[in-house]
């Protein structure tokens, strides 16, 4: 592969001016310095190699498609796991990446785990490794919107695969705005064709509000941690009746969808840039 391969995704909403948006998702960046210690430049190493096709492949891909949107868009929209661990190395590469770019950042599960499976995953302890990340992220992580040319782009944090009460209230205030919305999150909503395209390659579909029956056919770890919370149902509900919400945006699949979900709102699931992939969402 010689470059980026960027999707193009077209959406007449009512804009003021035609605006273009990149969608980029999923880095990975596996980076640690030698002062950080010898098991964490071993597991850069491992997980850059066994995972995402060597770091120069994750960086390549990644720095192109940052050129890409510097070039071409009004702004970035990245959906979490830019990297793929906690490392001061991994910042400081993000923070130089990005620099001088205007972006909105929604929170992915990589990006508060200090080593993949090493961590109970739960709102605690993303809450204690939120102060950590957070400088380093010019975004508010849990939640956060722009406004640009009448569109309201919304990013909010669903990593651990749930929502809470006060991000619904807060969604439901930037909808009562009356901007047309796109909502950008990092774990895809449940679709059928998504659902049983990932179970044909794993044992589950890391997929929001996943019907019953399909948590059945999971390991039972798996069913009761991407099993969906009373609050997140009700985000849900909320979500697919709200007239201004437009799209919504994920990550998290390393592939490309498109599918409309309980057959009311479209989503569009972006690959990773490991894989040279990125969106590009013209609006008007």
């Amino acid at each position: 592969m010689s470059g980026i391969t960027v999707t193009k995704t077209y959406l007449h909403i009512g804009a003021k001016k035609p605006t273009r948006l990149l969608h980029i998702t999923d880095s990975h960046v596996c980076r640690a310095y030698e002062s950080e210690g010898e098991k964490l430049v071993n597991l850069a190493k491992k997980r850059a190699d066994r995972c995402f096709g060597g770091e120069d492949n994750i960086e390549k891909y990644f720095e192109e498609a940052v050129r890409y949107g510097k070039k071409n868009d009004d702004l970035i929209v990245y959906t979490g796991d830019i990297y793929d661990f906690i490392s001061q190395s991994n910042f400081d590469y993000m923070a130089k990446a990005l620099k001088l770019k205007n972006y909105i950042y929604a929170a992915g599960n990589h990006d508060f785990c200090t080593a993949p499976g090493a961590d109970k995953e739960d709102y605690e302890f993303k809450m204690r490794q939120l102060k950590i990340v957070s400088p380093y992220i010019k975004s508010n992580l849990l939640f956060d919107s722009r406004l640009i040319n009448g569109i309201n782009l919304v990013t909010m944090d669903n990593s651990y695969y749930q929502f809470t009460t006060g991000q619904l209230d807060m969604l439901k205030a930037e909808a009562a705005k009356g901007y047309p919305i796109l909502l950008f999150i990092h774990n895809p909503f449940y679709s059928k064709e998504i659902a049983e395209d990932k179970m044909s390659k794993g044992d589950c579909a890391y997929v929001v509000c996943p019907p019953e029956e399909l948590l059945t056919r999971y390991p039972k770890d798996r069913a009761d941690y991407q099993r969906a919370t009373d609050e997140t149902n009700d985000t849900l509900r909320f979500i697919l009746d709200c007239e201004e919400i437009q799209a919504i945006f994920a990550g998290h699949l390393h592939e490309n969808y498109e599918n409309r979900i309980f057959e009311k709102k479209m989503q569009y699931v972006t690959a990773g840039t490991f894989t040279s992939d990125a969106r590009e969402i013209f609006i008007d």
